[in-house]
């Protein structure tokens, strides 16, 4: 099924769309006053909030049109009458206006207000499910993730706005559920093990000395930080957007900490990063505060010398080879990455949940448009279904276009290399580029920020469920931008999951080895956007499986490392002090016959700091010290585990080390 171009690439129509602009314009004012001024709450209302941005819209192109002209017809006289401090302020308000109305011209936006639906029905299933449980994405989603009471003004990636023990929680469960194992030491083992028979052949886990390359998404950084303050977006006087929508550096945090302390991974063993950028100085001191050892990727000579990151370097040859042959994408016929990239046994990929001005979103495969070694992406942006690249390809939003993303997918340095792909969706955007994150309005976010992590071994499987959540959420209803919903958004997708959908003339063999890939995974969309199911779980097809965890109690034993203690139980009569505590704190406890007891020290991101076991004997109070030494300041939880206890009662000891 085509679509047809928005109206904005059809100038004959320019008569009859201005009368469209002018009748809607009005309308919606008329039926906005009309309705919201006798009750001011309508305004929430879904057809409100539809009928808003055409209103607003149409309102500031009269206000800015008119006044820009008043303003210059003001100008004309006063420098007629040689008043001219009086025209030249009279010329610079025309300007501004003038420059108002072309910004915000509502032509645009009732242009962008055409919402195309995807050509697919849904619950139509193309190509082939990949995973452990093939198919399946986790869907895990915590309001507590979040604070509600966001500061004005502050960053979505600032700790008052987080709860970094939570974002733990969701990664554990997320991947539990991924792999239906009761561990994470087992259920990381089984991710390696799937990827290893898939990549080489050989069913086994990690070996040592095996490298992983973390994908993370840090595209803004470059021009919204400065490298003489080491990336410090607070040095970057870019502050009124509260920080631009991507990676969050608690969700990445909560993933290396179960790569090093539950799968044992040696930290210089990982490498982070985003080639085409660099890392913000606030994730990068967080992180290298736990884990110093890990190689925080750049490819800045002066940031590994002066701001301790780890040099990466261009690969000797190019090793992506772009399928169109230059039709395309003319100034993109190859492209070298880096060689720690290139050379890595296994990569995890970690995106974020957005909306995208030329891409329509921007998930795991628009995130590799950073894996390359030049220094910007312009040269691929032709194969996307922006309206801007309509304009000299008008066909760009129809179906069976080449699109780049699909060599990135099937590329075996990329998407290929690719054990486990991640959408943080914690804070979710409606823009790629310098906008904040949003509160989300679709059914059941209703108003909170997204609180979500998506997870899956199938990378067509995730981006199509992330996309249908996008499509959704930014569909002129819930929100005003429409962006997701152009035409052929998901093209892409349905070329990834099955070569019966690729264009003539097109064969993707992204690593020129003559032989073209196969399916990548599986596409559908879902039956509606209250259900959110698909064929898997309806049981009507063998296409994906929308696993849900929403809101599960909290177990901090979780976060303990398996196997170090089994059959105990916390002691309701447990206590600690000092508190505030400084170099030590002594924890004391009631019981009535001998046993062991293990004093867990958890920071307030979950991380589990320290463990110390002792045996005691007698009945009575006991009293352990526990040196603090090596332990930063701030707020920590106190787990006293007690073998053959009486007390069964759940309690949480928090302390302060100064």
């Amino acid at each position: 099924m085509e679509h047809i171009p928005t109206h904005r690439h059809f100038p004959r129509k320019k008569r009859w769309f201005m009368l469209s602009f002018y009748a809607m314009g009005i309308a919606s004012t008329i039926w906005f006053l009309i309705r919201v001024i006798p009750k001011p709450s309508r305004a929430a209302y879904p057809c409100m909030r539809a009928a808003f941005p055409i209103m607003s819209s149409f309102i500031i192109y009269l206000l800015t049109l008119s006044g820009s002209l008043m303003a210059f017809r003001k100008a004309f006289f006063s420098f007629k009458k040689s008043r001219y401090v009086l025209a030249g302020a009279m010329t610079v308000l025309g300007l501004v206006l003038f420059y108002t109305y072309i910004i915000h011209d509502s032509r645009v936006h009732l242009a962008n207000a055409e919402v195309i639906n995807p050509s697919d029905a849904p619950n139509s299933p193309m190509g082939v499910a990949t995973g452990i449980m093939p198919g399946r994405v986790v869907w895990c989603r915590d309001t507590a993730a979040t604070k509600n009471n966001f500061r004005s003004g502050t960053y979505f990636f600032t700790p008052e706005n987080n709860n970094p023990i939570i974002y733990h929680k969701m990664m554990r469960e997320s991947i539990l559920k991924l792999t239906e194992k009761s561990n994470l030491k087992d259920a990381w083992e089984s991710l390696f093990k799937y990827f290893n028979k898939k990549k080489k052949n050989e069913e086994v886990g990690y070996q040592a000395g095996e490298i992983i390359f973390v994908k993370v998404n840090q595209g803004t950084i470059s021009w919204t930080c400065f490298e003489s303050t080491g990336w410090d977006f607070n040095a970057s006087g870019n502050k009124k957007n509260a920080g631009a929508c991507q990676g969050n550096p608690y969700t990445i945090l909560a993933l290396l900490t179960q790569l090093i302390d539950s799968v044992g991974i040696p930290q210089d063993k990982i490498y982070v990063g985003d080639p085409i950028s660099h890392i913000m100085k606030q994730h990068f001191d967080l992180w290298k505060s736990y884990y110093p050892n890990i190689k925080y990727a750049d490819k800045s000579s002066t940031s590994v010398s002066k701001w301790g990151r780890t040099k990466i370097n261009v690969s000797d040859q190019a090793v992506l080879h772009y399928s169109d042959k230059g039709t395309v994408m003319p100034n993109a016929v190859t492209d070298k990455i880096y060689k720690e990239m290139e050379t890595a046994d296994y990569m995890i990929n970690i995106a974020n949940l957005k909306a995208h001005v030329r891409a329509g979103i921007t998930l795991c495969a628009k995130n590799h448009f950073g894996s390359h070694s030049r220094s910007g992406a312009n040269h691929l942006h032709p194969s996307l279904v922006s309206p801007t690249e309509q304009e000299s390809n008008p066909i760009n939003n129809q179906y069976k276009q080449y699109r780049v993303f699909v060599d990135i997918m099937g590329s075996k340095y990329l998407g290929g290399n690719t054990m486990l792909f991640i959408v943080d969706g914690i804070y979710g955007g409606d823009y790629h580029e310098l906008n904040p994150p949003r509160r989300w309005n679709m059914p059941p976010f209703n108003g909170d920020w997204c609180n979500s992590i998506f997870m899956s071994q199938d990378q067509v499987a995730l981006e199509s469920v992330c996309f249908d959540f996008l499509r959704t959420e930014y569909n002129g209803v819930y929100n005003s931008n429409v962006n997701p919903n152009w035409g052929a958004v998901d093209d892409y997708l349905h070329q990834a999951a099955s070569p019966t959908e690729w264009p003539d003339g097109i064969t993707y063999d992204p690593d020129n080895s003559g032989t073209p890939i196969g399916s990548l995974g599986v596409h559908e969309h879902w039956n509606n956007a209250v259900d959110k199911k698909y064929s898997r779980n309806l049981g009507t097809g063998q296409g994906i499986e929308l696993v849900a965890i929403e809101n599960q109690p909290f177990d901090t034993s979780a976060y303990i490392k398996p196997n170090r203690i089994k059959a105990v139980e916390l002691i309701a009569q447990a206590s600690v002090s000092p508190n505030p505590a400084t170099d030590r704190i002594t924890v004391r406890f009631y019981n009535k016959t001998p046993g062991i007891c293990t004093i867990y020290l958890i920071a307030s991101d979950g991380r589990l700091v320290s463990n110390e076991s002792l045996s005691y004997i007698g009945e009575g109070y006991q009293q352990i010290e526990l040196p603090l030494s090596g332990v930063h300041p701030g707020l920590y939880l106190c787990h006293v585990k007690v073998s053959n206890s009486q007390f069964v009662d759940n309690q949480t000891i928090k302390f302060y080390k100064r």
